[in-house]
């Protein structure tokens, strides 16, 4: 049983005394059993990552003090240093695998389930975290494996992004707290009314941490995977942070680079994102009077008001603590 069936099943117990005692000592058990998960649990990262030298070290960092056991990289093409600062990390054995991919063409599904097997067949992972560089999955508890356990029987765990707002162009992304909500029902009326299309992303989709038990297809994107028997959750404990776009800079480069790398993909519906920005604003010169839109610097006091965009130091908190800022 987890929490909540020890609960409902306490409600059944006559007497306040006895169920009181009822809900103790079966949430001790459970409590004990996690812990005991926790401590056996191998938790593999996978990444996926193309010239991210601005944020790859902080990443490699970040979850290798929030308790994954290590990592399985595909470098696809990086020139940036990224695959130097990989093979270092390797060296000190936080990086256990390094896929070099030259595919041009994104086969994002294809690079991750490549990797998830080798997590299984050669590392023996009990569970995946699916990741790209600018991702950050934080656990309330500060470690990851503890949360995991934490979910009890469930073998997929669906988080949805909290997006950080990019800073101006002089300030370290590192420095701000301030991530998007923007897609919550409440505030998308209000938000079209700022800047209509612009502002509202598309439908969001899972990311997933997943068992390996089971385990037959991850999706593409890493928005769902395919396992035998699934029981999925909404974890209330583990948090998803995005720092999908850093300055105008690197939202540039990442709309030239994606584009490129879906304009040719021989299935359909794949990167329509990098397309819609690459030939409706960039291939028009428009670019940063879209990007000004988007994340609409010039409205942020509108934005905090109506609650698009809160305050989050858990990411910097955290890194300060561990002396990785």
């Amino acid at each position: 049983m987890n929490e909540s069936m020890i609960k409902l099943a306490s409600r059944f117990i006559p007497g306040k005394k006895k169920r009181r005692e009822f809900k103790e000592k079966h949430l001790q058990k459970l409590h004990a059993e996690q812990a005991g998960a926790y401590k056996k649990m191998k938790l593999i990262m996978t990444l996926v990552c193309k010239d991210e030298i601005d944020i790859i070290e902080k990443h490699l960092l970040f979850h290798h003090h929030m308790g994954v056991d290590g990592y399985i990289v595909t470098d696809n093409n990086s020139t940036d240093g990224t695959r130097e600062l990989l093979e270092k990390y390797k060296e000190k054995g936080i990086v256990l695998d390094i896929i070099d991919e030259p595919c041009p063409t994104h086969m994002h599904g294809v690079w991750v389930h490549r990797m998830v097997e080798l997590a299984i067949k050669k590392h023996h992972a009990d569970w995946v975290i699916n990741s790209d560089a600018d991702e950050f999955w934080y656990a309330n508890s500060e470690d990851l494996k503890y949360d995991i356990a934490k979910c009890g029987k469930a073998n997929i765990l669906n988080l949805y992004f909290r997006n950080f707002v990019p800073p101006a162009d002089d300030v370290d992304y590192f420095q701000t707290s301030l991530f998007c909500n923007r897609l919550l029902p409440e505030y998308e009326s209000k938000a079209l009314s700022i800047d209509n299309e612009l502002y509202v992303d598309t439908k969001p989709y899972p990311k997933v941490i997943h068992q390996t038990k089971g385990y037959i297809r991850i999706l593409d994107g890493n928005h769902g995977v395919r396992i035998k028997n699934p029981d999925s959750v909404e974890p209330g404990n583990i948090r998803l942070y995005h720092y999908y776009i850093r300055n105008f800079k690197h939202f540039e480069s990442k709309v030239i680079k994606g584009y490129a790398s879906v304009k040719d993909h021989p299935q359909k519906g794949i990167g329509t994102e990098w397309r819609r920005w690459y030939e409706q604003f960039y291939a028009k010169g428009k670019l940063y009077e879209a990007y000004e839109l988007k994340f609409g610097f010039k409205k942020m006091p509108l934005l905090k008001e109506i609650g698009c965009v809160v305050n989050d130091p858990s990411i910097v908190n955290f890194m300060k603590h561990k002396n990785l800022l």
